[in-house]
């Protein structure tokens, strides 16, 4: 039994959908039922493929949308920047953030100009086997912590939310379309 309550918003409510779609899908048909050692890598794929623009028609996932009600990647982005942020602190699941969990699963799945990052072919797979992320991250990607970091940083920067309501029920339709309204 699931039990699903509708959200503020067309998007917020689709984007539960969609997690929550993206959760069952990746424990029954991927993980065969194994749990996540690694807590950001599941999380942030839900989060991550959740992210969508939908014209009625079509439904894209797996996008930055042009406008969402939370602004995730801002949050990520502002996480990131901190002086004490380590890379290596979440990729391992010592620290965890809805938002970086989001971040870092759409960096390795879409850093590279849209594409995965060389290495996740081997990566994806075995994730879904329940084995620890960390080492299994720095074999697949390479790079020391830094290193990632920094490109972590500038990729986050490119995949900010075009727009970022301050009220009001909005949508992303297609590229360069949004839909909604509010009081303000």
């Amino acid at each position: 039994t699931v039990v699903i309550q509708r959200q503020p918003g067309r998007y917020a409510t689709r984007a539960l959908l969609l997690r929550e779609y993206v959760r069952v899908f990746y424990e029954l048909a991927r993980a065969k039922g194994r749990e996540a050692e690694t807590k950001w890598y599941r999380e942030g794929q839900a989060e991550f493929l959740a992210g969508h623009d939908w014209d009625g028609r079509t439904l894209r996932m797996g996008i930055v949308p042009q406008v969402a009600p939370e602004n995730l990647p801002g949050e990520a982005l502002a996480e990131a920047r901190k002086e004490e942020f380590d890379i290596g602190a979440y990729i391992d699941g010592t620290t965890q953030s809805r938002a970086l969990s989001c971040a870092l699963y759409g960096y390795v799945a879409a850093g590279d100009g849209g594409k995965p990052l060389p290495g996740f072919d081997k990566f994806e797979p075995k994730m879904a086997g329940g084995v620890k992320a960390a080492p299994l991250f720095w074999q697949c990607f390479g790079k020391k912590p830094p290193e990632h970091a920094q490109l972590f940083v500038k990729w986050l920067e490119s995949a900010q939310l075009p727009f970022v309501p301050i009220a009001g029920d909005w949508e992303g339709l297609a590229q360069g379309r949004i839909r909604g309204g509010g009081k303000g």
